[in-house]
Order: C-alpha cells, then sequence, then structure tokens
C-alpha cells in the first residue's frame, strides 16, 4: 500500500519527443479526458526543474474565472503584467510556459456564459 506522500511514476513514452518539442518551440498536447496529459505535464516539468531551466506552470482550472491580464496579475500576485514578465525574464536561459487545465477552464468558461 503506498503512503500518502509517496509518488507513482508511470512511464511516458510520449515524453522525449513532447520535451524535443518544447526545446524547439511552442507545443499544444491534446486529448481526451483521463488521457494523462496533465500527469505527463507534471513530469516534464519536473524535469525541466531538475535541469535548472526557467518555468512557469500554470493550471487554467484554478484560474478559470479571471479574464483580464490585470485580474491574473492580481491572482499571481505579480507587480507587472504576465506577459510583461515573461517577456523580461533574465539569463541566456529561454523559459518555459505550462498552461495545463484548458479544456477544463474552456467548459467552465462556457458554462459560465450559458448561465448569464
Amino acid at each position: 500500500m503506498l503512503e500518502a506522500d509517496e509518488r507513482v511514476l508511470v512511464a511516458r513514452e510520449c515524453l522525449p519527443a513532447l520535451k524535443d518539442t518544447i526545446d524547439g518551440g511552442s507545443l499544444l498536447v491534446i486529448g481526451e479526458p483521463a488521457a494523462g496529459k496533465t500527469g505527463v505535464l507534471v513530469t516534464l516539468a519536473d524535469q525541466v526543474r531538475q535541469q535548472s531551466s526557467p518555468l512557469v506552470f500554470l493550471s487554467a482550472d484554478l484560474l478559470a474565472g479571471i479574464s483580464t491580464l490585470s485580474a491574473l496579475k492580481d491572482e499571481l500576485g505579480l507587480q507587472n503584467d504576465l506577459l510583461e514578465v515573461l517577456a523580461a525574464w533574465p539569463g541566456e536561459t529561454s523559459g518555459i510556459l505550462i498552461i495545463e487545465a484548458l479544456d477544463a477552464s474552456r467548459k467552465a468558461l462556457r458554462k459560465l456564459r450559458l448561465h448569464r
């Protein structure tokens, strides 16, 4: 039996291809619900962090009610808009921005619009 603080790592065959792709530019990961998108992105983020590469990981489902850059700035506790922060990121190494759960946030926004 696993203890509460133990993690089980699942081998992800797509991980090397994802890593190669983000090293060369942008990437969009899509798939069926519960296909493992979040798991592979979290594993990818762990690998990036271990390499000491700059990383910003946002979970869009937790930010679903935010509709302006100003509100996002406030939610993240930033002094400047996120896009300005990312553009001015210090150092010579390019950073990686991972935005997870876009499909869940899109559904939440659609539901919000329907209830208005």
